[in-house]
């Protein structure tokens, strides 16, 4: 899926989940912390699968970790696609 190979290679994404809602998908991205490079570098990512896919509707989100453990956060319905399970 082109949507992992353009944001599973950026440093500091931990999980990235993906769900097809009627007519668009929805994208969680999760990070340990709020950090706007990598925020930036992630929008960036989620900007070209927009340009690649100009015809499909997402919905991209970016969720804070914190100092939750890292299964804590699973959005009901959606495929892990990273890391591969």
């Amino acid at each position: 899926m082109r949507l992992r190979e353009r944001i599973s290679p950026i440093a500091g994404v931990e999980k990235v989940f993906v769900r097809r809602d009627k007519d668009f998908y929805r994208v969680w991205t999760v990070i340990a912390d709020m950090d706007l490079d990598l925020e930036d570098c992630i929008c960036d990512a989620q900007l070209s699968i927009i340009d690649l896919f100009p015809e499909t509707r997402f919905d991209f989100s970016v969720v804070f970790r914190g100092k939750n453990d890292s299964g804590w956060f699973t959005p009901y319905g959606a495929a892990q696609i990273f890391p591969a399970r």
